[in-house]
């Protein structure tokens, strides 16, 4: 089943194309083991989060700058992220949407990656341009998956 493409902050962007699992990627901050994120574009992805654990990590990775450094950001499945108590959460696309509307690098909520039953894989480290007024990735260069 397709997501349906939320974009958050429109336009274009290419780059080095780095991410993963949002819980993993947050919890290297501090560490000699978080990327150069300077230029890249970013994906994320997560399973079984409650949308203020989501909230927290995307905070995180705010205030340790990496979200200055990126060219663009998209977003894949956030499987089984709804909230235990809706009536006292948002859901996670209103968390994106207060994150990223009209932030100042392209981005979207929507591809096809993560946890989940239909997916792409996405190679680590090609050149990618991202589109997110399309909801798209583009391969720039050959490489193995």
């Amino acid at each position: 089943n397709d997501l349906e493409i939320n974009t958050y902050s429109g336009g274009t962007a290419e780059g080095q194309l780095f991410g993963g699992n949002l819980s993993v990627i947050s919890s290297l901050i501090g560490s000699k083991y978080l990327p150069d994120w300077t230029d890249k574009i970013l994906f994320l992805e997560d399973v079984s989060e409650e949308p203020y654990r989501i909230d927290r990590m995307l905070t995180h990775l705010k205030l340790a700058g990496v979200f200055d450094s990126i060219a663009g950001l998209v977003l894949g499945t956030f499987t089984k992220c709804e909230p235990e108590d809706p009536d006292r959460s948002f859901p996670v696309e209103e968390l994106f949407r207060q994150h990223f509307e009209n932030i100042d690098f392209p981005v979207y909520y929507g591809a096809q990656f993560g946890h989940t039953r239909h997916k792409y894989t996405l190679p680590v480290g090609p050149r990618v341009k991202l589109n997110a007024d399309q909801g798209s990735l583009e391969l720039l260069e050959k490489c193995v998956v």
